[in-house]
């Protein structure tokens, strides 16, 4: 199929060049708008860049001095001739316009970019590139627009002035912005799940990564920030109980086994209403992929939105139940997973959002004897890409999980990964009745590390 053909602006090209030799002063104006590599012709981004060379230079620019800096060096035929150029004066008839045909110019080169990408994207849908690349080629055509020419830069000035701007506004929230932490045990080293950013956490099978990440969601929706969860694993109805059995102090067993009293079930009606306008939207569909994350996420973004709400974190659990299409290729899990954590961290650039991804950990985590040993970020399935795309890596470990001998209550967070602060582990408590991890006076037990 032929690419799609967009008519360039010729006419308006040559306006503002025939334009800018009879009134220099506007040459800088023009500038503001436009660029060399604006201009369809060749020669006419070449003469472009000698005109505005000329009056950056302080030299005088009229058909005289034009005429003899087009044919210094004998390379008239590298802006069209100079025939050609002296001709350009006759298509202009007035110098008021010539922002208007800047304009044009510009916008024809940005038409060019936008089609060619189009087509470039709609051939590799037909040729059947994997969905992820093809949304990850979609929201970089979303980023060409209306970005062209030196709106594509930015200088260090503007750079700097947002950058207090953050800082402003995380000191007048009494801390980082972004997904509140439960505990102030991690708070020492993870103040907020940065938005614009993903965080990983990991664990072996069993561990509780479903209830910490529970823990987050409530916390945040506690703020008044709306919550997604995404559950490949457990229903609506299982991740509610265990909210209502932990804000009531009710054991989540007796709850699943009929054995509550009179007391437990009073604590339970007392809670149900705070759980209720708790903002957290859970979709337990299955078969989900990473575009379908991303899609339904903007989508809610959208309907939240007109309701005056933001999105205060997404939640999937868990990354290696998300759906691989492996394409006409046949590509491995490593690939696919790589094109799972772009499309999530694209997601959170774009929306500002933090994403918390749950991830497993390799049977590489178990010891010798079969035990669970202290994990490491090695220990990711498929570690490279998840490692590479978070900005933050948090490893959950029960070292006492299973023994005999030893009460299961103890939890180590690994701060393994953190790009906004130090490395080092904290320990929580875990409250196995409940399902939920809580504070403890364990601080004096941790080790941080460089």
């Amino acid at each position: 199929m032929n690419a799609t053909v967009i008519e360039p602006p010729l006419a308006s090209e040559q306006a503002l060049l025939g334009g800018c030799i009879l009134d220099p002063d506007r040459i800088t104006e023009a500038a503001g708008i436009v660029s060399a590599e604006d201009f369809y012709r060749p020669e006419h981004g070449r003469l472009w860049m000698l005109l505005r060379d000329m009056r950056a230079a302080g030299d005088v620019v009229d058909l005289v001095t034009v005429t003899e800096a087009v044919l210094r060096g004998g390379h008239a035929d590298q802006y069209g001739g100079l025939t050609y150029v002296l001709s350009l004066t006759e298509r202009v008839s007035s110098t008021v316009n010539l922002p208007h045909y800047a304009r044009l110019v510009a916008d024809g080169h940005q038409r060019r970019r936008l089609t060619r990408e189009a087509d470039a994207i709609a051939q590799a849908a037909r040729e059947g590139a994997p969905l992820t690349a093809l949304r990850a080629r979609l929201a970089m055509l979303a980023a060409l627009d209306g970005a062209d020419g030196e709106q594509e830069w930015t200088t260090y000035a503007d750079a700097a002035e947002r950058a207090l701007a953050a800082m402003d506004a995380v000191q007048n929230a009494g801390g980082s912005t972004g997904a509140p932490v439960p505990w102030a045990a991690l708070m020492t080293l993870v103040h907020a799940l940065p938005r614009g950013q993903v965080t990983v956490l990991g664990a072996r099978p069993s561990h509780g990564k479903s209830a910490l990440a529970r823990n987050f969601a409530e916390c945040c929706a506690e703020s008044g920030d709306a919550v997604l969860v995404f559950s490949l694993e457990m229903s609506d109805t299982q991740i509610a109980s265990m909210t209502l059995c932990s804000y009531a102090g009710v054991p989540l067993s007796d709850a699943m086994r009929g054995r509550l009293d009179q007391r437990a079930w009073t604590a339970l009606e007392a809670t149900r209403p705070g759980v209720a306008d708790l903002p957290i939207y859970v979709s337990t569909a299955p078969d989900v992929t990473a575009d379908d994350v991303v899609s339904r996420t903007q989508a809610m973004a959208r309907r939240l939105e007109r309701r005056g709400q933001r999105i205060g974190l997404v939640v999937i659990d868990y990354l290696q139940l998300l759906r691989k299409d492996r394409g006409a290729d046949g590509r491995n899990d490593s690939a696919i997973i790589g094109e799972q954590t772009r499309a999530l961290k694209v997601l959170a650039v774009a929306l500002d959002i933090p994403v918390l991804l749950l991830s497993q950990l390799n049977r590489k985590a178990t010891d010798a004897d079969g035990r669970d040993a202290e994990p490491n970020t090695a220990h990711l399935r498929d570690s490279g890409s998840i490692e590479a795309d978070a900005a933050i890596i948090l490893l959950l470990h029960r070292p006492h999980r299973g023994s005999q001998d030893t009460p299961d209550t103890k939890a180590m967070v690994r701060v393994a990964k953190n790009r906004f602060g130090a490395l080092g582990d904290v320990f929580l408590r875990w409250d196995g009745p409940a399902v939920t991890f809580r504070d403890e006076d364990w601080t004096a037990m941790q080790r941080m590390v460089d």
